[in-house]
């Protein structure tokens, strides 16, 4: 379904998965740039 996407279709998906995410300020020493990613809908353990 996403290779068929067009950008506005696929941005508005993601935007209603996801709630929020952190970056940090430079890439960290072992390559990470992202801190944490928060998702609206819940992630069962």
């Amino acid at each position: 379904m996403y290779s068929v996407m067009d950008e506005a279709e696929r941005r508005h998906l993601m935007e209603s998965l996801i709630d929020e995410i952190q970056i940090y300020e430079e890439r960290q020493p072992n390559g990470q740039w992202l801190k944490s990613i928060r998702f609206k809908l819940p992630i069962i353990d």
